[in-house]
């Protein structure tokens, strides 16, 4: 049952080409800025069946505005994206613009397997401190706390500090 009024396939189509748009002005690639629209447009039309979210006026705007957060978060999350079976090997910048290559599965694989799973959820699949939090059934502050420790551990084993 829809709550607001359905898109058309025209207006599917202009709203389609707004999102890709903001998402391509933020440097996205073509596929990222596909799914970046993608995902606005599933988030419009799950408004249009919900009762409980306002009338959108301006449906073009509210389509560039999401795709446009979309697409910082996309460009955010683009660093932490690292696959470490492809390599191992990283390269850090040190203090004083030095160059550091570090063999970073062989530090991650000294720590215990709960901070291997914390370290790969946070910094390698980019997933946020409260969903691992409501993951492990913790505190946000104590997933904090646990990040901030492993980072000083691989800190001092790297010998980087």
């Amino acid at each position: 049952m829809y709550y607001h009024a359905p898109l058309t396939e025209d207006e599917y189509l202009h709203l389609y080409s707004h999102a890709m748009k903001a998402a391509l002005e933020k440097s996205l690639t073509i596929q990222q800025a596909e799914d970046v629209a993608q995902d606005v447009l599933v988030s419009l039309w799950l408004r249009t069946l919900s009762p409980n979210s306002p009338p959108i006026r301006n449906r073009t705007g509210w389509i560039a505005t999401c795709a446009r957060n979309a697409a910082f978060r996309v460009l955010k999350s683009r660093g932490r994206e690292l696959s470490l079976s492809e390599s191992s090997t990283v390269r850090v910048k040190g203090p004083g613009s030095v160059d550091w290559e570090i063999d970073l599965n062989t530090a991650i694989n000294k720590l215990c397997q709960e901070d291997q799973d914390l370290f790969r959820l946070r910094y390698l699949k980019g997933i946020s401190v409260s969903t691992i939090a409501s993951q492990m059934g913790v505190s946000d502050s104590t997933v904090r706390r646990r990040l901030w420790r492993l980072k000083a551990e691989l800190i001092r084993m790297l010998g980087m500090d």
